[in-house]
C-alpha cells in the first residue's frame, strides 16, 4: 500500500522566509534520487539561490 501524500505548506513557508531572505525558494517534487545530490547539482551549475528542497520520495537519498 503506497502511503498518502504529504501537502506541505509550500507558499506558507515561502511567504514567512522570503522577505527575511530574498531569492528564497520552496519546491516540493513527488521523487528524486537524492535532494541532497540535486541541491550539489544545482550549485554546480551556478544556480546557488537558498532553496528549501522537499521530496515525497527519494530513491537514493539518506
Amino acid at each position: 500500500m503506497t502511503p498518502a501524500p504529504i501537502h506541505w505548506p509550500a507558499e506558507a513557508l515561502w511567504e514567512a522566509v522570503s522577505p527575511l531572505l530574498p531569492g528564497f525558494t520552496v519546491e516540493v517534487l513527488p521523487t528524486i534520487d537524492s535532494t541532497n545530490t540535486e541541491l550539489m547539482r544545482r550549485a554546480r551549475a551556478g544556480h546557488c539561490e537558498p532553496t528549501l528542497l522537499v521530496a515525497e520520495q527519494q530513491t537514493a537519498g539518506r
